[in-house]
């Protein structure tokens, strides 16, 4: 059985357990860190330590999940593309078609009592409808669900698995999550090859006219372009305007990274604020000289590790500064794609900004 089938299951607790999210996939992870590797992990793991019983802030559990989650995000990103190592073409369209079965039985027809059984999920009356929110399974809400389906997108985007990409696409159009369709957006634009993204551009541009003439766009994401247009917002404020906007669709997620960035201290840890990206959890948890040196170091490990383009390796960064949480970390998993590739040798690994031959260097001379 496909590792990457783990994944699905990051919010079933069975309610035995408090939380929404576990991260079952980690045990699912093949465990071989680089030495390099080895000492970021120590060095994350004993600054954490200090933090907690040596700094002026209060020890909580709050904060010691803070650094926790930092070290399990790292993992996914340096060691999760062994969760892909027997994906298929062929498996992510029967692993779409069964999904969309299981949504559609779970959510239309059952009201998502499966669901219900599996995980936390909350106000389940209010969201088992045909409403705004949009169609999910197997977690306790419709954005988090989203965010599991971008994973798969992006991964199939980057394989260049045109129908499987297709087709968690659609999930994702059916699921309605606004925060996840603007991730999808920018991680569409920045892995696709760039005539293909401009040309993406452009038939995405028809397409959504075409939704506009037809009225089928979804509601939220009409309501939220109808007062944009409309200049519903009104503030001088780009935190308040961002707030405006996430209050009207129930997310705190790009105003959270903002706070956090805002209210980081220079040295100390200000765990006082709810951090949302990888970015704004460095900052609150370390300062912003520690934070930022624990960013960039995890960055260069994962273009040491991963053999990406500029512009993908730009991507992984930018996400790192606004995507999130940390406990759903799946949109990052167009970076296995290439990895795989190389290691298997099915397709020859592309220039990256750390492998680019120069032009003048015979092919078949060793570099050293």
């Amino acid at each position: 059985m496909p590792r990457y089938l783990s994944i699905l299951a990051n919010f079933i607790t069975i309610k035995a357990m408090p939380y929404d999210i576990f991260p079952w996939w980690l045990f699912f992870l093949r465990w071989r860190l680089l030495p390099r590797e080895l000492v970021y992990f120590a060095f994350v793991a004993l600054l954490s330590i200090w933090v907690g019983l040596f700094e002026p802030q209060r020890w909580t559990a709050i904060l010691a999940s803070n650094f926790l989650e930092v070290l399990i995000f790292s993992g996914f990103l340096l060691m999760g593309h062994s969760l892909f190592e027997r994906a298929t073409h062929k498996g992510f369209l029967k692993l779409a078609l069964a999904i969309a079965v299981l949504t559609a039985l779970d959510f239309y027809v059952l009201n998502l009592k499966i669901t219900a059984k599996l995980t936390n999920v909350k106000n389940l009356l209010s969201v088992a409808s045909e409403g705004e929110r949009g169609a999910f399974v197997l977690a306790t809400e419709a954005s988090y669900w989203a965010l599991t389906l971008l994973g798969f997108y992006v991964f199939a985007l980057a394989k260049r698995w045109w129908l499987a990409a297709f087709s968690f696409g659609l999930l994702l159009f059916w699921n309605k999550g606004i925060y996840a369709m603007s991730l999808m957006l920018l991680c569409t634009l920045a892995i696709l090859p760039l005539r293909a993204a401009v040309q993406a551009t452009i038939v995405g541009a028809l397409v959504v006219l075409a939704a506009f003439w037809l009225d089928v766009v979804p509601a939220r994401p009409l309501a939220l372009v109808q007062k944009l247009l409309g200049q519903g917002y009104s503030a001088d404020d780009l935190l308040v305007l961002v707030q405006l906007i996430e209050n009207d669709h129930g997310s705190r997620r790009y105003s959270a990274v903002i706070n956090s960035v805002l209210h980081a201290q220079i040295w100390y840890a200000q765990p006082s604020y709810e951090p949302y990206s990888l970015f704004s959890q460095l900052l609150l948890n370390y300062g912003w000289i520690r934070g930022v040196l624990v960013w960039l170091w995890l960055l260069v490990l994962v273009a040491l590790r991963h053999p990406l383009t500029w512009r993908e390796m730009a991507l992984v960064a930018l996400l790192t500064v606004i995507a999130g949480p940390l406990s759903i970390p799946f949109v990052y998993s167009f970076v296995f794609a290439r990895s795989l590739s190389a290691e298997s040798g099915l397709e020859k690994p592309p220039d990256t900004w750390m492998t680019r031959v120069p032009e003048s260097t015979p092919r078949n001379m060793p570099l050293t």
